[in-house]
């Protein structure tokens, strides 16, 4: 069990507003703009463009006609939060921590669409020289952002211990 520190309660507060911002950007997208819509916020650049992503990561799995689909995601997301969580519990070092919470805000984020939408809500539209990436939301960045962090101490800090109770 986590003890109360300053550190747990930094981590508690990054995971609760990582996936307050995610939630409600999520709402916000899906009240304002038709499903497909594209507004442009920097030209040539950056677009929110309200799309669903029933697949997983870059659309995988997405074009599975499968009534099975939706409840594998959500049990496999349950148990990857599971393991996400005792990993939390167990790990000393705070940067290797922070990277969970932020892989678990973001898992939290997605499941969360999964459940009451079916789908994931993505609205991060970027594109370089006329070429369009994967659509994303904030969840993803927060995976994303954890999963750098993880490479970096992995790379970095192997070995060190930079505990903070």
């Amino acid at each position: 069990m986590l003890k109360y520190s300053k550190a747990n309660l930094s981590l508690l507060i990054v995971f609760v507003a990582t996936l307050v911002i995610d939630i409600v950007s999520k709402f916000i997208i899906s009240r304002e703009f038709l499903l497909g819509e594209s507004k442009t916020i920097i030209e040539n650049f950056f677009y929110f463009t309200y799309v669903l992503n029933p697949g997983v990561v870059f659309g995988f799995m997405a074009d599975i006609d499968n009534s099975y689909k939706r409840l594998f995601f959500i049990v496999t997301s349950l148990i990857i939060i599971a393991v996400i969580i005792y990993m939390i519990v167990k790990e000393k070092k705070y940067l290797v921590r922070l990277s969970l919470i932020l892989i678990l805000s973001g898992a939290f984020g997605n499941l969360i669409d999964r459940i009451f939408v079916g789908a994931v809500i993505d609205f991060l539209d970027f594109q370089f020289f006329g070429h369009g990436w994967y659509i994303f939301n904030i969840a993803d960045s927060s995976i994303t952002v954890g999963v750098a962090l993880m490479i970096i101490d992995l790379l970095f800090f192997k070995g060190k211990h930079n505990e903070q109770s």
